[in-house]
């Protein structure tokens, strides 16, 4: 029989309380409030046999919520697991274990964006991350799309600059047959992909920011700042999003 799992959260306040406002009730997995203390809660989860078993089930799923998150807001900082709750039919209450290795520390107040600078070291405006489709069926996606939750894994996991953006662009491609299946997809403009690779990969246009250290090649000077390669990945991940929906849409009985 499958076991309700609790997962007691830390983070700052207002991405504790973004989380929840995002999946406030959901089949695999959602998050609550309770008194002054947050809750992930995997209903569908399979049983395990201990505590890490627990907290692995729980660190997949709030890696696919926190990417979820931070696509749909760029200022969203990734919340932790500090402990486990199992259910003890004896009592019929829950018992947590904190784990004081998981635990960091966190702020209190409001989210502030992240620096973006781009190529000039111009400091620029941190572009948002929207999204028209529903967390909740987002996530419920990423169950039977294994390439979209590891391109939204990375998108998590990784720093947004250069290096973290082109790992990312590489999981999208393995979904298309590459980077030509990626650009007949038309999902950017024509060019913006070619000319990311091209700005990312030159020592010449961004000197120690570029994924390269050598000066054997590359284009002299930038073809885009980072602003608008991050604007880049998050139009590629949200159209990927809306293509796989529709496609599910019109599949359904």
């Amino acid at each position: 029989m499958a076991t309700t799992w609790r997962l007691l959260l830390q983070g700052e306040m207002v991405d504790l309380q973004h989380t929840a406002e995002l999946f406030p009730a959901n089949q695999i997995a959602r998050v609550s409030q309770e008194s002054h203390e947050y809750f992930l809660d995997l209903p569908a989860a399979p049983d395990a046999a201990d505590d890490q078993d627990g907290l692995a089930l729980g660190r997949t799923a709030l890696d696919e919520i926190n990417a979820i998150a931070r696509l749909m807001d760029h200022g969203h900082r990734p919340v932790r697991i500090s402990g486990i709750a199992r259910f003890d039919a004896k009592t019929g209450a829950w018992r947590t274990t904190v784990h004081a290795s998981l635990e960091f520390a966190i702020r209190l107040g409001v989210r502030f964006a992240a620096e973006v600078r781009d190529a000039n070291e111009k400091l620029m405006p941190a572009p948002p991350r929207t999204t028209g489709e529903s967390p909740e069926r987002i996530l419920e996606l990423i169950q039977n799309n294994a390439e979209l939750g590891r391109a939204l894994y990375l998108f998590n996991r990784l720093g947004h600059d250069w290096r973290g953006m082109y790992i990312i662009l590489e999981a999208i491609e393995d979904a298309t047959g590459g980077e030509a299946g990626l650009i007949k997809k038309g999902r950017v403009p024509d060019g913006s992909i070619n000319n990311f690779k091209a700005t990312a990969n030159s020592y010449h246009a961004l000197r120690e920011q570029a994924r390269h250290g050598s000066m054997k090649s590359g284009i002299p000077r930038p073809r885009m700042g980072l602003e608008e390669a991050c604007g880049l990945i998050d139009a590629l991940l949200n159209r990927w999003i809306c293509d796989l929906m529709t496609i599910a849409a019109n599949h359904k009985p």
